[in-house]
């Protein structure tokens, strides 16, 4: 079961009349032989999601935060949220590379949160 571009598409835009394929790159990566999974890019995509929110509510925390002792606390909370995107990166990288296109692609919004995330509470944390 092959799907077309704009099947995959309604899944994460309201509108896919709207969306430039060849910016994203995504009908080069959806002509290639073989299946993807739209739910499994939704479920995924959603997890993703969940955990960089997580991730982001902990690094504001640890930010506001005044007491050492809490900040520890935050700090393993922040740690567990970066283990279980590790886990989805590692395990979305090796699966079909059109699912991780549809997933981390196009306008490359999680992926850049949490490399945002990540590169502003290393500085922090490294100075308190």
């Amino acid at each position: 079961m092959n799907h077309t571009l704009n099947q995959v598409l309604k899944l994460f835009f309201p509108s896919p009349g709207e969306i430039d394929p060849e910016r994203i790159k995504v009908t080069d990566i959806l002509t290639l032989p073989g299946e993807i999974d739209p739910e499994r890019i939704k479920v995924t995509g959603e997890k993703v999601d969940v955990l960089v929110d997580k991730f982001e509510a902990e690094g504001v925390r640890f930010l506001k935060c005044e007491s050492k002792i809490k900040r520890r606390s935050i700090e393993t909370n922040i740690l567990s949220s970066i283990e279980a995107l590790r886990d989805i990166f590692f395990t979305t990288v090796k699966g079909d590379k059109r699912e991780l296109a549809c997933i981390f692609g196009g306008n490359c919004v999680r992926i850049g949160k949490v490399l945002w995330l990540v590169a502003t509470l290393d500085e922090k944390m490294s100075t308190m």
